[in-house]
């Protein structure tokens, strides 16, 4: 009955965070289409339209690798929306449940740290995800975690199949992946650099391979349109002259810098000291903050640029997600002897907690905690969309879909 308390409280746990999803939804606080869109994409191959199209995009797979999207159809095209958040939600659940197999939540130290990694307030906004509230990059987390934590246990399915979810979400699924098994490997030779070369240099060119294959047959497969990255790099090239730019640009990246390091600050207190290992951390997060910031140079022409760059939830979730898995990799398994000496550091561990509602605040429009969790208690419609649907406009859309055939090129987006 003991080893059962962890299990119910994360049941709970997640309960209430697929409840207050749900009731986030109903409120209208995701608005932005790209909801609609990763939504219709999953299931417009079994209606008989395009595999990946959306209404409002075209075939979303023309823009990325995303091949996890029209399997997820084979559950949204029954359970719309709310089936993606209870299947999104079940893989957050599994990967605590794997991360209780480690470390027994019955242990008081155990218990800190998983809130410390799991329940943070960089974690709540990306499971929310603002203004969206769905998008296939939000499955990088829990296949991340997964991932590191399959890598831990020396489980070679396990670790097979959650690689491959990572590559099927998107094509920068193949980097993160590709970093979060150097760092397994990294942790396998204490961190030393030659024997790292030595271990890790095949995996690392058949990580690249794939890289530059998922990258070829997406650009054979886009049928002359231009994909994301080469838009990215046509806008890349067309403002280098603008100083304008580069400062922008810069003060992005420092922003997402400055969020992902309360995170990664967490490691001076959870594993002995290594230099090595930070360095890893760091140069590892480099990779991702530029991949990051890159991507979001495709929008730099729109008036809101900087909402959708780099500190966006749903691209901060790559560096977020390597660096949960770097700390779970680099912790000594069913140890945190390390923490417990550090435990006169609490009220620096304290402030790096809460010192992430207030860069996100700062950094985000789109995020205000205290307005959330007052709009969802008070069941009050969210602010930012003016003239929300009244039970009246929702029927007549209702009848408005039933008109048009089921095979029709244009359809409803199903509240």
């Amino acid at each position: 009955m003991k080893n059962l308390k962890p299990l119910i409280l994360l049941l709970i746990i997640i309960t209430f965070l697929i409840l207050f999803k749900i009731k986030r939804f109903e409120l209208l606080a995701y608005y932005i289409d790209d909801f609609s869109n990763n939504l219709e994409g999953t299931y417009s191959w079994l209606l008989g339209r395009p595999l990946t199209y959306a209404n409002g995009f075209g075939k979303m797979i023309f823009a990325h690798n995303y091949f996890l999207m029209p399997i997820l159809g084979l559950i949204s095209v029954w359970g719309g929306i709310y089936s993606m958040f209870i299947l999104y939600s079940f893989f957050i659940f599994l990967m605590w449940i794997k991360f209780n197999s480690f470390y027994p939540l019955v242990k008081p130290i155990n218990t800190i740290l998983f809130v410390l990694l799991f329940l943070n307030p960089t974690f709540l906004w990306i499971y929310d995800h603002p203004n969206t509230g769905f998008c296939m990059e939000m499955f990088y987390l829990p296949f991340a975690v997964l991932f590191a934590l399959a890598l831990k246990s020396k489980n070679n399915s396990e670790s097979i199949f959650w690689a491959v979810l990572l590559v099927l979400v998107r094509e920068d699924g193949i980097i993160l992946a590709c970093l979060v098994h150097l760092v397994a490997k990294a942790k396998s030779v204490n961190f030393e650099v030659l024997k790292l070369f030595q271990t890790f240099k095949i995996s690392f060119i058949l990580w690249v391979l794939l890289f530059f294959i998922s990258i070829i047959l997406l650009h054979f497969r886009a049928e002359g349109q231009h994909t994301f990255i080469r838009l990215a790099a046509v806008s890349l090239v067309d403002h280098l002259s603008e100083p304008a730019f580069y400062f922008k640009n810069a003060l992005i990246f420092f922003q997402a810098i400055l969020l992902i390091i309360p995170i990664g600050s967490f490691l001076f207190f959870l594993v002995k000291s290594n230099k090595n290992m930070f360095i890893l951390f760091i140069l590892s997060n480099l990779v991702l903050l530029i991949l990051i910031t890159f991507q979001g140079v495709k929008y730099y022409d729109l008036p809101f640029f900087a909402d959708i760059s780099a500190t966006w939830s749903i691209r901060f979730i790559l560096p977020y997600s390597l660096s949960i898995s770097f700390i779970i990799l680099a912790m000594e398994h069913n140890n945190l002897s390390s923490f417990k000496n550090n435990y006169s550091s609490l009220f620096t561990i304290l402030f790096l907690f809460m010192i992430q509602f207030y860069l996100i605040d700062k950094f985000r429009n789109d995020v205000n905690f205290k307005s959330t969790f007052n709009e969802v208690y008070k069941s009050k419609p969210y602010e930012g969309v003016i003239g929300y649907a009244e039970k009246s406009d929702i029927e007549k859309i209702k009848e408005l879909e039933n008109c048009i055939p089921k095979r029709s090129n244009v359809y409803i987006f199903d509240f």
